[in-house]
């Protein structure tokens, strides 16, 4: 379970968010609010534990790495 709202978080690391990525990713599976994965192909998504924080960072790495910048926050 990695949707892109934890990806996001990560990389922004929204409000000085000092978790691990392996715990953001678990808020967003146990939040409240909805996220991208809701709606995605693989049903009841939020049922998936989150990767390791090693297996996070490749994985951003690999998927978003030549666009990361984009998520970069505004100054």
């Amino acid at each position: 379970f990695l949707p892109i709202d934890a990806v996001e978080a990560i990389i922004c690391k929204k409000d000085q968010d000092t978790r691990t990525p392996a715990d953001v990713a678990e808020g967003v599976r146990e939040g409240y609010g909805g996220c991208c994965s809701d709606h995605g192909p693989v049903r009841n998504a939020r049922e998936f534990d989150p990767p390791s924080d090693d297996e996070i960072k490749a994985i951003i790495d690999r998927r978003f790495g030549p666009i990361a910048g984009i998520f970069k926050p505004r100054s």
